[in-house]
């Protein structure tokens, strides 16, 4: 008797469904404060394993004080925890800033009034334990201590940096955290000289215990852009302090970015002595480039301001500001390859003509994504809106915000699964709120899936098998695949694997067959289905 085998297999409906996962931005959003209070000034901060803090400053109704508060993300849930108070208000706070680390840790840090003069307070979440410190002050008392910044690395280090009052003018202070402790009080350095104030301060770290600061300082006669490294060990001495910027005409808000690698990239805007442009340089590990060598990344001719930049371990960056084309402004994008900055025939316009749009926000992973946000008016209220970069062009933006409220303060975050996470201050009346949605990348099913069955020629077999086999996915988040049979998992093989033999049928039936691509962020793809 001549037994048959590799029987053709009949292929019915080959489809896609998103009944294994959705993917884009998830709307509606996410009220995260209590609608019975005023809620201001979000920021946002995420790490790898796709959790994410949010940070305001809050008033309950009846209250007089400010106080501060922050919600987590969990990556995993994809929900966000009630409020959490990080001090009373007995005393006001505001201008909160927090950062993460990849081991779940969290630094926050605000200025906060004692009853004479704002002073700088901080608190760490520690993954382990999921809890946060008692606040503690890192400035000094007797003069005023304003606007704080901070970064972490992934060791459990963080830097804050504010300005602070020595009685006749603003200078740059930072302080250290090692993991355990801050810089002791009467130990916290100056990075800036007196004479002159200097403001708009900002930092960034690398995981090599190195961080540069940046800040603009007036010379008596305009204000430059200065900057400061520190090389794990203490920081540049006054007297050595780099001027990135020219002199001669107004520099001011100043950001900045660095990589892992010891590079950092700095952007601001300037006046050319007829409008604002936005400038850019960058750090090479070991010095600046010249205020000589320094690049336009705006087009002169209309104003450009509120620059933002972010940078990959790739030697990337994006920079983005908001500019006027003659009727309004609209958000505008540059890209930094390693080597130069996109050519100004070539810079991309992000939002859409015909209402002002404002107030960018960037952030990139190293896979060569990125996210940008910003608020735009749509003729009657104010909207947030959200374009991504996929390496080589922008999105159409997307409105992430309800239509009928004013919406602002958007700060996005996103980590390299190729999640973001959004969060703004929408102005319900009679209270506004803070809002968020997050950002679930699209995974894709492998291609070509396809099977037979197999009738097997010794007893010891099973009768019949299905085999299944497929071509595997090239994107390198994907890790693994997942296979159901009438809809029940049976299994999950690595992502390098492009085939599965299922032992367990019976020959008299026919058996749907579903294959899924997981992450790294454990999202689900659509599914390919066959039956066989």
């Amino acid at each position: 008797m001549k037994i048959l085998r590799n029987l053709p297999f009949f292929l019915f409906t080959l489809f896609i469904t998103s009944a294994y996962g959705d993917f884009g931005w998830n709307l509606p959003p996410a009220n995260l404060s209590d609608p019975t209070g005023d809620p201001r000034s979000p920021l946002i901060c995420c790490d790898a394993s796709g959790n994410a803090f949010a940070i305001w400053d809050f008033r309950a109704d009846g209250s007089p004080n400010r106080i501060i508060q922050v919600s987590r993300f969990d990556g995993t849930t994809l929900t966000w925890s009630d409020p959490f108070d990080l001090n009373d208000d007995s005393q006001s706070s505001s201008e909160p800033e927090i950062c993460c680390d990849n081991s779940g840790n969290a630094i926050a840090v605000w200025e906060n009034s004692n009853g004479s003069n704002f002073i700088i307070r901080a608190s760490h979440f520690d993954g382990n334990t999921q809890m946060w410190s008692d606040s503690i002050p890192i400035s000094a008392p007797g003069q005023s201590a304003n606007a704080p910044r901070v970064c972490c690395d992934n060791f459990g280090n963080a830097f804050a940096i504010w300005d602070r009052s020595d009685g006749s003018n603003r200078i740059i202070q930072v302080s250290h955290f090692d993991g355990t402790s801050w810089t002791p009080l009467d130990q916290i350095s100056n990075l800036s000289a007196n004479g002159q104030n200097a403001r708009s301060q900002q930092i960034c770290c690398d995981d090599s215990g190195n961080a540069i600061a940046v800040w603009y300082r007036s010379n008596g006669s305009n204000n430059i852009i200065q900057s400061s490294y520190y090389n794990g060990t203490s920081w540049t001495p006054i007297n050595q302090v780099f001027n990135l910027s020219a002199d001669g005409q107004d520099a001011l808000r100043p950001r900045i970015c660095c990589d892992d690698l010891g590079n950092a990239i700095a952007v601001w805007q300037r006046s050319n002595g007829s409008n604002d442009i936005i400038q850019s340089s960058r750090f090479n590990g070991s010095s600046w480039e010249p205020f000589e060598s320094g690049t336009d990344l705006s087009e002169s001719g209309q104003n450009a301001s509120a620059p933002r930049v972010c940078c990959d371990n790739s030697g990337n960056a994006i920079a983005v500001w908001e500019r006027s084309n003659g009727s309004n402004d609209i958000i505008q994008a540059s890209f930094f390859d390693g080597s130069s900055w996109t050519a100004f025939s070539d810079i991309d316009n992000l939002s859409t003509e015909g209402q002002n749009a404002s107030f960018p926000y960037v952030c990139c992973d190293n896979s060569g994504n990125a996210f940008a946000t910003w608020y735009r008016s749509n003729g009657s209220n104010d909207i947030i809106q959200s374009s991504q970069f996929d390496g080589v062009a922008w999105s159409i933006p997307d409105d992430l915000s309800a239509e009928g409220v004013n919406s602002k303060s958007s700060k996005v975050c996103c980590n390299d699964t190729g999640r973001a996470i959004n969060v703004w201050n929408a102005g319900f009346s009679p209270n506004p709120v803070i809002q968020s949605s997050f950002y679930l990348p699209q995974t894709f099913p492998p291609a070509n899936f396809q099977g037979n069955r197999v009738t097997n020629r010794f007893p010891s077999q099973s009768a019949v098998s299905a085999h299944l086999s497929w071509t595997p996915n090239t994107d390198p988040n994907v890790t693994s695949f997942n296979i159901y049979q009438n809809g029940n998992l049976v299994a999950t093989v690595p992502s390098y694997l492009s085939s599965y033999k299922d032992c367990n049928i019976d020959p008299c039936q026919s058996y749907s067959y579903t294959i899924i691509s997981v992450n790294t962020a454990g999202d689900e793809s659509a599914g390919e289905t066959i039956v066989i």
